[in-house]
């Protein structure tokens, strides 16, 4: 209604800003929204995130996707996405031809670094989730951007070496981890860092998200002598994974290594996660 009363009818091309959320800890930080004062745009605001239509953009990138269950397993966009893209921002992407996104899921973060490429001859987004790569061929239009569908590791193991390989990868550890949980082990993210140097170029980069939780057991791989670590960044987020929650020995496990207890904000368990630029040495 406008001001008089008046039905006001949209054409569906029409934009209007109900809301700004200042600060989110999560994409759809439900505390935030219930603070939004003024009632209507509440209401308005928890309406519009519980459509199946939604849009991600950041810096001049967007995506837009469907979240009903057309593409069953596969996450999109996430905080953890938007915090990886801010710390890469302001890097110099003019020289990078080959990108490579492991895990990729929709392929945020490596279309994200496509954007800022002149340069780039050929992205690849790499994952195991078949719904990854239906969501690939029903909306990639770029024919320098390529799909994968298997083991990262073997894709590596088979490609040639790339300018940029970025990875938003599973980093939550426990005692006898699966693999194959999106959510959880390190063995992805020990392998990447322990062998950057034979996938990547020279010189070459390697982007990745990990919590501070996660440093000790990857100690190790972290100072290996032929390779340099750079902190981009660091944000404190809530762990907000059900399957995790509500596992007490998952837990009590997380909060010896360093997993904050401390209600704020809406949420009761908080960490604190980097992105890493990983480089290897060069040789001498």
């Amino acid at each position: 209604m406008d001001a008089e009363g008046k039905r006001i009818m949209y054409t569906g091309t029409e934009t209007e800003l109900v809301a700004v959320l200042k600060d989110p800890v999560l994409m759809t930080d439900l505390h935030k929204i219930t603070q939004i004062e003024d009632y209507v745009k509440q209401v308005a605001v928890e309406i519009l995130y519980s459509k199946a239509e939604k849009e991600v953009e950041y810096d001049g990138f967007s995506m837009a996707w469907n979240n009903s269950n057309q593409y069953p397993r596969m996450w999109f966009p996430s905080i953890d996405t938007l915090f990886f893209c801010s710390g890469i921002q302001d890097l110099d992407f003019s020289e990078v031809k080959r990108v490579a996104e492991i895990g990729s899921g929709p392929g945020f973060i490596g279309k994200y670094v496509a954007t800022k490429s002149p340069a780039l001859q050929a992205l690849w987004l790499n994952d195991i989730n078949p719904s990854a790569e239906q969501y690939f061929k029903d909306t990639n239009q770029d024919s320098r951007t390529h799909f994968s569908l298997q083991d990262g590791k073997e894709f590596l193991q088979q490609q040639e070496a790339f300018d940029v390989v970025v990875c938003n990868p599973p980093y939550l550890p426990r005692p006898k981890s699966i693999d194959d949980n999106a959510y959880e082990g390190l063995s992805l993210v020990e392998y990447l860092i322990s062998n950057c140097k034979s996938f990547l170029t020279s010189p070459g980069r390697l982007f990745i998200v990990l919590p501070t939780f996660a440093e000790l057991p990857l100690s190790h791989a972290l100072s290996h002598p032929e390779i340099n670590v750079k902190i981009l960044g660091e944000k404190e987020v809530p762990l907000k994974v059900s399957t995790v929650l509500n596992n007490p020995e998952w837990m009590d496990y997380l909060l010896s290594k360093g997993l904050k207890k401390e209600m704020k904000q809406g949420h009761e368990y908080w960490q604190t996660i980097k992105v890493l630029q990983i480089t290897p040495q060069k040789s001498v």
